[in-house]
């Protein structure tokens, strides 16, 4: 098995949407006068590869400490979001694939990106899915269309993750590991997510080990 990580590095001044806070480190505690080194840190729940509660967009919504880790690791599988063929089961972790997550860093990334359509969003939470995760910043690049999408799977229980690096060195389907910090009441929170890859068949369907 080979691990693929799929989260972007958290650094200060890196790229935020706009509006959120920026990252900042600053230094506690140092070696010289202390003998160890604490640094504090400050950024959004919305920094970097992040995670969606409910909360996000839901008076009421689940927080991000009470979410499943059942919902949060386990099987996955990466998609196309052009195909209109493709079908969704209850409980399914899926990864979409744009290409998009190549232009992070660059002008235009948080505004010029092709939004989900509102017939996959539709398909993704009849299902409903557990888990989608986007290589974009956000699910649509105009507001209301946004808003709007992120209500109608947040409603049904879907854990969003955005902002996902290196999907193009998955396979079709792989393990996923999406974990958050357990920000207590709170809407979101940066988190580190990582694949599991079957090395001896790539191609093959990987089936990840879960109880329940």
């Amino acid at each position: 098995m080979r691990i693929v990580d799929l989260t972007r590095p958290i650094e200060p001044g890196m790229t935020v949407y706009p509006g959120d806070p920026e990252v900042r480190f600053h230094a506690h505690s140092g070696y010289a006068e202390h003998g160890f080194r604490v640094t504090g840190l400050g950024m959004g729940t919305h920094a970097g590869t992040h995670l969606d509660a409910p909360a996000h967009f839901l008076p009421g919504g689940a927080t991000v400490d009470v979410l499943s880790l059942e919902k949060l690791v386990g099987s996955a599988r990466v998609i196309d979001p052009d195909d209109p063929t493709t079908s969704f089961t209850a409980g399914e972790r899926v990864l979409i694939r744009s290409g998009w997550g190549s232009r992070w860093g660059q002008p235009g990334y948080f505004t010029e990106f092709t939004g989900m359509t509102a017939e996959l969003a539709e398909r993704l939470a009849a299902a409903p899915v557990d888990l989608v995760g986007l290589e974009t910043p956000t699910l649509h690049p105009q507001w209301e269309e946004d808003a709007r999408l992120h209500r109608l799977l947040l409603e049904r229980g879907i854990i969003l993750v955005e902002n996902l690096a290196n999907l193009d060195a998955l396979p079709e389907r792989f393990g996923l590991a999406a974990l958050p910090l357990p920000l207590q009441g709170l809407d979101g929170s940066p988190c580190r997510v990582v694949a599991f890859v079957a090395a001896d068949d790539e191609t093959s369907n990987w089936q990840f080990s879960e109880t329940g």
